[in-house]
């Protein structure tokens, strides 16, 4: 996760609300090649994965590694820890738009950010609709599996757990 403003300011540790994206590059060559033959990490390539949103963090590997997951949001937030977006790309389809370079979107919103939660009189969150994601990041091992996840977010007065499976996003 990278993130550009002027003047510097304290990062998104601090205040996620920020832009900031996710890179992918391409460290073969690093591991492979011997002292002597290491490229300067400034001749490596650095893709924008997250190409088109404003705010992009918590980048999770799934455990088999073909899937990645990630927070973020197309519009930004107007206050601070607000509606979140879930998105998700497979890792073939990744390293595929490394290689050619592309500059399209690799990645799937899986997840729509909520813009006006439905109020509704009901206590109970059986009865009332899905408010959206309110989460700071995802849990360092939230997969359960090659295509669910496994988070916390807001909902009325509590703190739930929700499991998305990122084929459908239910």
């Amino acid at each position: 996760t990278a993130f550009s403003c002027l003047p510097r300011k304290l990062g998104v540790v601090y205040c996620f609300q920020r832009p900031h994206s996710i890179f992918l590059t391409d460290i073969t060559d690093l591991l492979t090649s011997s002292n002597s033959e290491t490229k300067e990490p400034s001749t490596l390539y650095h893709h924008l994965l997250s190409t088109g949103l404003k705010t992009a963090r918590s980048l999770r590997c799934s455990p088999d590694g073909s899937r990645v997951a990630f927070l973020g949001q197309e519009k930004g937030f107007e206050e601070h820890n607000g509606c979140s977006e879930l998105f998700t790309a497979e890792v073939t389809t990744l390293i595929s738009g490394l290689a050619s370079r592309n500059s399209k979107a690799l990645y799937t919103k899986v997840v729509a950010q909520v813009d006006a939660p439905l109020v509704t009189p009901a206590v109970d969150r059986a009865t009332s609709a899905f408010p959206g994601l309110y989460c700071e990041a995802l849990p360092i091992h939230c997969f359960s599996s090659p295509t669910t996840v496994v988070l916390s977010s807001q909902w009325t007065s509590d703190i739930v757990m929700l499991t998305v499976d990122l084929t459908t996003g239910d």
